[in-house]
């Protein structure tokens, strides 16, 4: 039969404490109490184990559980920014062979953190990384020829050296004949684009100083 003490202070090797004045019906539930622990230790190891193959969907929902699925989740989302931000990096790349503004980058960038969870206008990388593409689209547009007005060329050969002169400039030729109505208005009118893009080259020959057939004065 338990004393009073063992009752208050539960027995040494699993603390536990019996209602049962027998000491057999002790022993026994000791024992089934030894077989519960151990069950339970085995519960843990298997949920541990099979945690670690976890697929999205937590299993265990003790403390360690939660800690590791915080920590894979942490881990996800690190890998969704990262992602998140090189595809924004690219696009900025491909973006900045356009010569844009201050003002039509920054609209660009907004468009672009617009569907993110992420704000990329905040990152100090990107930023300087914007400015600095900024920088060199002034210095490119600031190296390339301006022409500003149309140019009339004398004769074939010399309509062959402007159009090869400049490789990344873009060469608008108008050839035209006197006393024609529409060749005149489109002269004007090649004026006008000269000056209004002045990155553009514009030039204007006359038919038979380019050379051309009988072939081409009945087409115009």
């Amino acid at each position: 039969m338990a004393t009073l003490e063992d009752r208050i202070l539960g027995e040494k090797v699993e603390n536990y404490c019996s209602s049962s004045e027998d000491e057999r019906e002790e022993e026994d539930s000791g024992s089934e109490s030894k077989l519960a622990i151990a069950g339970n230790g085995r519960s843990v190891e298997t949920t541990e184990e099979d945690f670690r193959k976890w697929g999205g969907t937590a299993s265990n929902t003790g403390p360690k559980g939660v800690i590791q699925d915080w920590r894979e989740f942490k881990q996800i989302q690190k890998m969704e920014d990262e992602q998140k931000r090189a595809e924004a990096l690219e696009d900025m790349k491909k973006r900045s062979f356009a010569a844009k503004c201050q003002n039509d980058a920054d609209k660009e960038l907004d468009e672009l953190c617009s569907g993110l969870d992420v704000d990329l206008r905040g990152d100090p990388f990107l930023r300087e990384y914007m400015e600095k593409q900024m920088n060199k689209m002034m210095k490119q547009l600031s190296a390339r020829p301006r022409f500003g007005e149309a140019l009339t060329l004398s004769d074939g050969q010399e309509l062959l050296t402007v159009i090869e002169e400049h490789n990344d400039v873009t060469v608008i030729v108008h050839v035209f004949e006197e006393n024609m109505e529409a060749c005149t208005t489109m002269k004007r009118c090649i004026q006008c684009l000269a000056k209004e893009r002045p990155f553009t080259k514009f030039c204007q020959i006359k038919a038979e100083a380019a050379g051309l057939s009988r072939r081409f004065y009945f087409i115009i």
